[in-house]
């Protein structure tokens, strides 16, 4: 199938429903909150777990359903990050060792790193546009709270919680 992904009922409900088609009012909504972080993840996956849920906590996107999402988005992060290191630290191009009939063969070859930095970047930016976390993808994105105001997370879950009640 291709188009844009299916957006869920509360992206559609931001955004302001233009084409005024009905919504799904069956949707299941996660209450909004950090899911358990995964005991196996690596130290810099941890690392960009803590980061990256911090952020969406306070935009507001993060539902204790996003486990999964958030666990890849910071693999595929980690993936990239070494992914970019091998580049700058071997370049663009290496050489390789290469067995010929004649015999041994030195080749110069596009790093390998280039192709798991692209794919990851690719992977990354999709989980980024799902939480709403892109330039375009905010531009499509309203919510009543300023989270630039806040300095941390209690302050802000505080102003939300008056926001609701209102």
């Amino acid at each position: 199938m291709s188009g844009p992904s299916p957006m869920s009922t509360e992206m559609k409900e931001l955004r302001g429903n233009p084409s005024k088609r009905a919504l799904n009012k069956l949707e299941p909504k996660p209450r909004t909150g950090q899911p358990p972080m995964p005991r196996d993840l690596g130290r810099e996956a941890k690392r960009e777990w803590k980061r990256l849920s911090k952020m969406l906590l306070k935009l507001g996107v993060l539902t204790v359903a996003d486990g999964d999402a958030l666990e890849s988005l910071c693999e595929s992060k980690v993936s990239w990050r070494q992914a970019v290191d091998d580049v700058r630290k071997n370049g663009m191009v290496i050489s390789m060792e290469v067995a010929t009939r004649k015999g041994a063969v030195t080749v110069q070859k596009k790093n390998p790193a280039i192709s798991v930095m692209q794919a990851e970047a690719k992977t990354i930016k999709s989980y980024l546009e799902s939480f709403g976390c892109t330039p375009a993808s905010r531009t499509k994105v309203s919510t009543n709270a300023n989270t630039d105001e806040f300095s941390d997370l209690e302050e802000l879950s505080a102003e939300l919680d008056k926001i609701k009640i209102q």
